[in-house]
């Protein structure tokens, strides 16, 4: 399970995800990722919308309905009108020697290909060759790029693109051992999502530092010890939230929360010294009081 953004309205959902909660559309098996910008777009798109990278699509192999002999060609009759080549023989006298003559058995000798159908064969040829080799090099080129992307990549949507774009690529099995460590490390998470310890999450991060959830890890910390830090309501509480979170989402009010309290705990202080100081006054007096007494009897 990973989160992407839905391509039609930017709203954080599952890839596994049947709809987009939000507008609707097929999430599941319809979104794939750009191998340039990287971001979520429909699978049936020719060209990313963000960066316009065009995504290779296979050709199309068009057969001409024909029953049995369907993709055969076939053979083209002859006009309408049009005579058999044999009764336009030359049967005339003055026909050339070794042409075919009536009651003349021989037959004419066949003459060589024109050198101009010749070349223009080798040319197709030799242009149909250089097409077939530049796409297969461009092919190339697109199957090593998008695999030295999945290299920085931690999100099996991407890897499984891959497999479905290049099922032929000499790269296949790495990108699909990585992806089976992908889909471990997303059921692992799915067990660690639901729990309210911090070292639950921090084992996580230590285990998957390139997973896409350790940013959502990171969050969940942080939350619990703020949440922790703020229900004990102490200075010391918030200090020890502001030291192990500099640049968490609550130090604002961390920072104002521990001064609050500081103020509370300096005037208990106070009131505390205070309430002992009366009472060390209040036993003087008493002290005082019963030596005159003394002094009197």
């Amino acid at each position: 399970m990973s989160l992407i953004k839905c391509p039609e309205c930017g709203h954080q959902v599952s890839s596994k995800a049947e709809t987009c909660p939000e507008c609707g559309v097929r999430i599941a098996g319809n979104v794939k990722r750009c191998p340039i910008c990287q971001r979520t777009v429909l699978m049936y798109v020719a060209q990313c919308p963000h960066c316009h990278t065009r995504f290779e699509t296979q050709p199309e192999i068009m057969l001409e309905p024909g029953g049995e002999g369907e993709g055969e060609v076939a053979p083209h009759s002859a006009p309408e009108g049009a005579t058999d080549a044999s009764s336009s023989v030359n049967t005339s006298t003055d026909a050339p020697s070794g042409a075919v003559g009536e009651g003349n058995g021989s037959v004419a000798p066949k003459k060589g290909m024109p050198w101009y159908l010749l070349l223009f064969i080798i040319v197709v040829i030799g242009v149909g060759g250089y097409l077939y080799w530049d796409n297969y090099q461009q092919r190339r080129y697109s199957e090593e790029k998008a695999f030295n992307l999945l290299r920085d990549c931690n999100d099996p949507l991407n890897f499984e693109d891959f497999i479905a774009r290049y099922p032929n690529s000499e790269h296949l099995e790495e990108v699909r051992a990585q992806l089976r460590e992908l889909q471990k490390e997303d059921a692992v998470w799915e067990v660690v999502a639901g729990s309210s310890n911090t070292e639950d999450y921090r084992n996580f991060i230590q285990t998957h530092p390139r997973s896409p959830f350790v940013k959502v890890a990171q969050h969940k910390i942080d939350s619990l010890d703020w949440r922790e830090a703020d229900s004990k309501g102490t200075s010391e509480a918030y200090d020890r939230y502001i030291a192990a979170h500099a640049a968490g989402e609550y130090v604002t009010e961390a920072y104002s929360a521990r001064d609050a309290a500081r103020a509370r705990e300096e005037r208990a202080l106070r009131d505390s010294l205070a309430a002992e100081q009366a009472r060390a006054d209040s036993l003087a007096s008493a002290e005082a009081a019963m030596g005159i007494d003394e002094l009197v009897q």
